[in-house]
């Protein structure tokens, strides 16, 4: 049985341990607090009617809590309104969380299921938090500190990614200009990616693998082992290697620092940043016309290559292709200038 209650400024509603919320605002504020219960329950600070004001979904082990688009009399026009909310919220901490906000704040604390956190403009707080962390952030900054195992997710466009403590298992995070910092160890099965177009990335750790694929980014790390380096590729192996991880990026750089900041070094001085590959001449001759989508055949038919360049990083910036493929496409240009 399903177990509701609606006070008009606070909502209950029973959905157990391992239940599902999914809570949207427009603009404001949310806390949500992780519990040893089984009832979700919401309140409004401002003593709202929560009815009035969100459309709310009751089914067993789910609640579904988002807001009712208000129309207001302008002038004798009619047009939709915003309205900000201050909510608190108590949740099962092991119960599976959507938060979505477009330029209110998120802040969540204890929570061990799966979350997930959107929020265009808006500011995410997380504290407390394992298990499965996702992301979606358009300029909003995202700020996480882990107490245990977390598997990181996220897509970002200018926002900031920082997270802090606990361990990796998994990490999968893209985004455009903002910047993203790791400071916990890699103890997991991986994957590890990492993926921007000119944001930069910052790691922690002692012992792993870099894999990059980048065009002017630089890579930088402590305990440098060895390093390779080939057209639009490095390698670095830090310490006694470990987990591999694979940056991508057009002009993002990367930095890999020690884990106990301060702590002396044993081994040689930090490498410094590996230059970038000098960009080779134009090659006289080419075929023009109009470029497929991918393969070699892109590479050889394509118009000036600095031209092809700037249409790549174009379309990245569009969105219409990711990080990867122009990564493959810029290196193409790359060994076909070699030729």
């Amino acid at each position: 049985m399903t177990g509701t209650r609606n006070g008009n400024d606070v909502l209950e509603h029973r959905i157990g341990a391992d239940g599902e919320l999914s809570l949207r605002v427009h603009t404001g504020e949310v806390t949500v607090r992780g519990t040893d219960d089984e009832v979700v329950r919401v309140r409004d600070l401002d003593g709202g009617d929560l009815g009035q004001r969100f459309h709310i979904e009751r089914a067993d082990g789910r609640l579904v809590v988002r807001p009712r688009e208000r129309v207001i009399l302008d002038l004798g026009i009619g047009r939709r309104g915003r309205q900000s909310a201050r909510l608190e919220v108590d949740v099962p901490r092991s119960a599976a969380v959507s938060l979505d906000t477009a330029s209110g704040g998120l802040r969540a604390t204890g929570l061990v299921g799966e979350q997930r956190y959107r929020t265009a403009s808006g500011s995410v707080e997380v504290r407390d938090a394992l298990g499965t962390i996702g992301v979606d952030a358009v300029s909003g900054a995202v700020d996480i500190e882990a107490r245990g195992p977390v598997e990181l997710s996220g897509r970002l466009v200018s926002g900031d990614l920082e997270l802090r403590g606990g361990t990796l298992r998994t990490v999968a995070v893209a985004t455009t200009s903002g910047d993203v910092e790791l400071d916990a160890p890699l103890a997991g099965p991986g994957p590890y990616s990492i993926q921007t177009v000119s944001g930069d990335a910052r790691i922690r750790a002692d012992d792993i693998e870099i894999d990059a694929r980048t065009v002017t980014g630089d890579i930088a790390g402590n305990r440098v082992r060895r390093s390779e380096s080939g057209p639009g590729r490095r390698r670095l192996v830090i310490g006694a290697g470990g987990p591999i991880v694979s940056f991508q990026s057009i002009s993002g750089d990367l930095a890999v620092s020690h884990s106990a900041p301060g702590a002396a070094v044993s081994q040689a001085a930090p490498e410094p940043p590996l230059p970038p590959e000098p960009p080779a001449p134009p090659v006289a001759g080419l075929r023009t016309g109009t470029p497929p989508v991918d393969g070699p055949e892109w590479a050889a038919s394509r118009p000036d290559p600095e031209d092809a360049r700037l249409a790549v990083l174009r379309e990245v910036e569009a969105g219409t292709i990711d990080v990867a493929t122009a990564t493959a496409r810029l290196a193409e240009l790359e060994d076909a200038d070699d030729v």
